[in-house]
């Protein structure tokens, strides 16, 4: 509205002869600029460069969990493996030749363990001792507690 009123003050001044002012003029109003919600381009630069530098302090810890959560795995993953091939050897007098022949009254079946680099584990049996193992996220071979094999 008050735009509206500004235009046409300026029309009427146009009207008028030069030297010649209007009697009834009201004192030329300059509307205000009003203020947009948002925010500044500043703002937005310092909040991103603020949260790229909490992100780079994160990101190793979280690196960090993650190799430990894989190795935590791994460890769990064998200790259940033994379990099996315990209640295998109690139940059938000897290791199984081959961890498939521990499903599916021992794991479930279509069960497969993995090592932290997606490699299926390595088990070897000769009936009397096992060795059952899988690599850590630093390459360095796990060997199951219930091992008894080299």
């Amino acid at each position: 509205m008050l735009i509206e009123e500004h235009a046409v003050e300026i029309q009427a001044q146009k009207r008028e002869k030069p030297g010649q002012e209007a009697e009834n003029q009201a004192p030329l109003i300059v509307p205000k600029r009003k203020r947009c919600a948002g925010f500044t381009l500043i703002e937005v630069v310092a909040v991103t460069a603020m949260l790229g530098i909490l992100a780079a302090m994160v990101m190793p810890s979280v690196e960090g969990a993650n190799d430990k959560a894989k190795n935590a795995k791994l460890k769990s993953d064998l200790t259940t493996l033994d379990n099996a091939i315990q209640l295998h050897k109690l139940e059938k007098g000897k290791y199984p030749d081959k961890l498939a022949e521990l499903q599916p009254l021992y794991i479930a079946k279509g069960k497969v363990f993995k090592d932290t680099k997606d490699d299926n584990l390595v088990y070897t049996s000769d009936g009397s001792v096992y060795k059952l193992s899988g690599a850590a996220v630093d390459k360095t071979v796990v060997v199951s507690d219930g091992s008894n094999g080299n």
